[in-house]
Parts: C-alpha cells; structure tokens; sequence
C-alpha cells in the first residue's frame, strides 16, 4: 500500500500503479528529483493508476475509488509537452470526483508537482 499525505486538506493511501511503453524504468519521469530526459522510443504513452482504499480531501471521503491517468509525450515535439486524461471513478459524486481530480493534477499542490514532468 503507497500512502501520499503532504498536506492536512487531504490524505490518500492504496495502490498505484504505472505502465507506459518505455523500458524500465521510464526514462521520462523524475526519479529521486533527478528530472527526466528523452523516451525509450521517442514518443511515450502510458497510464498511472490509483485505487484508493482509504482517503479525505477535507471532510469528502475518497476511500473505495479509483482514477486512471492517461499520457502521452513526443521527445521531438516543441517544448515537449506532456498531455495527459483524467479519467475519476464514476461512483463517486461531484465533490469527490472534483476532489480526485484536484489532487490527481496537482491543483491542490503535493508529489503530484514533484513527482509528475509537467
């Protein structure tokens, strides 16, 4: 279980999960603060993956959902700039899927601005 807690607005804990087409490890992504450079292959695409077993943004319980990121990356692209799908659990409501989707894109601030290159 990976737990991310970097502020007292919210709090996840569960699994995560990530998959992209580079080899391992993805040269794109910061690791250790170290940032990232080109891809394996040029172009990257992948998915990261949460499933939140216990969790708060706030007084909204996230515990029980789960959200998937999509990406894509071009090495040769101007600026090369990271898109990216955020796809929030369907079950849950409009404040938790608001609050998901603060938390997943670093809106609420946390690892996501550290961890994520764009």
């Amino acid at each position: 279980m990976v737990g991310c807690a970097v502020t007292d607005q919210w709090r996840i804990a569960g699994t995560y999960l990530e998959s992209c087409n580079c080899l391992a490890i993805c040269p794109c992504r910061r690791i250790g603060g170290r940032t990232g450079g080109r891809s394996t292959y040029g172009v990257c695409e992948g998915a990261l993956s949460w499933a939140i077993e216990r969790g708060h943004a706030g007084d909204v319980d996230l515990g029980g959902l789960a959200a998937v990121l999509a990406c894509h990356y071009d090495d040769d692209e101007p600026g090369s700039p990271w898109d990216f799908w955020l796809y929030v659990d369907e079950r849950g409501d409009e404040d938790q899927r608001a609050a998901l989707e603060a938390i997943l894109t670093g809106a609420w601030g946390g690892a996501t601005l550290v961890q994520f290159p764009w």
